[in-house]
């Protein structure tokens, strides 16, 4: 299945999610029982209110095209092998420095762009190969 016809898929999902709340917006309903419909549809679907009010903003700015799904490069391939190698090599050297600081200096020495690299991204890379700074109480 291509990217285009999933995203128009999940769109028109999200419409039919959204739509009584839609409706009960237009119609002037009260806050209260917007309140109540917004919990029961999170109920239903399966889904947080913040996924929820997400999706209704999206539909606010966007209409139809504010609940396609924008495909994006998520997966763990995202930092470049050399950067992961140098943040192992910054975590082995003092095992105690932290991935905010360790980021703080691939930044500083030009490795990566400033603001680039997220937090939990590099935490989640360092995990995945045994890098991780575990912390036990005794």
């Amino acid at each position: 299945m291509t990217d285009v016809k999933k995203s128009e898929e999940a769109a028109i999902y999200r419409h039919k999610v959204l739509s009584p709340l839609l409706v009960a917006l237009e119609d002037g309903t009260d806050v209260a029982r917007i309140r109540q419909m917004k919990h029961e549809v999170c109920q239903q679907n399966g889904i947080s209110r913040k996924t929820l009010a997400r999706w209704l903003e999206n539909y606010k700015q966007r209409g139809f095209e504010g609940l396609k799904s924008v495909p994006g490069n998520r997966g763990p391939y995202l930092i470049p092998e050399p950067v992961i190698e140098d943040a192992i090599f910054l975590r082995r050297e003092l095992p105690s420095r932290s991935v905010p600081r360790i980021i703080e200096i691939l930044e500083m020495e030009g490795k990566v762009k400033a603001g680039l690299l997220k937090r939990s991204t590099l935490q989640d890379r360092l995990a995945e190969r045994g890098y991780a700074a575990t912390r036990r109480r005794r």
